[in-house]
């Protein structure tokens, strides 16, 4: 995320998304199954690489594909 500032009080945030052709390069650079369903999963859910690190498998409900983020950011 980019901060676009103008003046002194007056700012915006640029969000960075990224292009369908650099998503599939980052998926095609993943080397096995976990690396793909980590990128599916952050990118499809917009999770930031910090709720990532902390996601617990107790977190995963398998059955149902729900994931529960406890951390987010603050």
């Amino acid at each position: 995320m980019k901060l676009d500032t103008k003046g002194d009080t007056d700012f915006s945030l640029v969000r960075q998304v990224l292009t369908i052709a650099e998503l599939k390069e980052v998926y095609d650079q993943c080397q096995n199954e976990i690396e793909r369903a980590l990128i599916a999963l952050a990118y499809g859910s917009g999770l930031r690489r910090g709720s990532l690190v902390n996601l617990k498998e107790s977190k995963i409900d398998f059955q149902t594909g729900i994931v529960t983020a406890v951390k987010g950011k603050k």
